[in-house]
């Protein structure tokens, strides 16, 4: 199986988890929003958020196979660099650099991921253009 590439293969809809296709949330936006949660795991809180957040609800899957799925898919795209978001510019933060990452996006691509966005924009799509920056 050769690596999926934006040249080729749309991102991911679904998470196999445990040999199983389950439908997952993919935008930008979530993903930010389970980064901090991810943080929190093993916390049992944390984890019934996250998996609300992502599936909506439990799997029914083993914890440990729904977390590994979920940092696979926090990856994006295969890349020689382990940090999509790792720019020129050293690691950036989610967190406390979101806004720049934004306009910065925005400056460049004319996309416009800020709050006033109502379509959905794929995280992977969202770890590479975040990534040019």
């Amino acid at each position: 199986m050769t690596r999926p590439n934006l040249a080729m293969d749309a991102p991911p809809e679904v998470l196999c988890i445990a040999g199983e296709n389950v439908p997952v949330a993919t935008d930008y936006r979530v993903w930010l929003m389970a980064l901090p949660l991810l943080r929190r795991i093993p916390d049992d809180g944390a984890y019934a958020e996250l998996v609300g957040l992502l599936f909506g609800g439990d799997t029914g899957h083993r914890r440990e196979d729904v977390l590994w799925a979920a940092a696979e898919f926090l990856r994006g795209y295969p890349s020689e660099h382990e940090g999509a978001h790792e720019g020129k510019g050293g690691a950036l933060s989610f967190e406390w650099d979101i806004n720049e990452i934004v306009l910065d996006i925005r400056d460049r691509t004319g996309l416009d991921l800020s709050y006033r966005r109502t379509e959905p924009f794929h995280w992977w799509l969202f770890l590479l253009e975040a990534g040019r920056g």
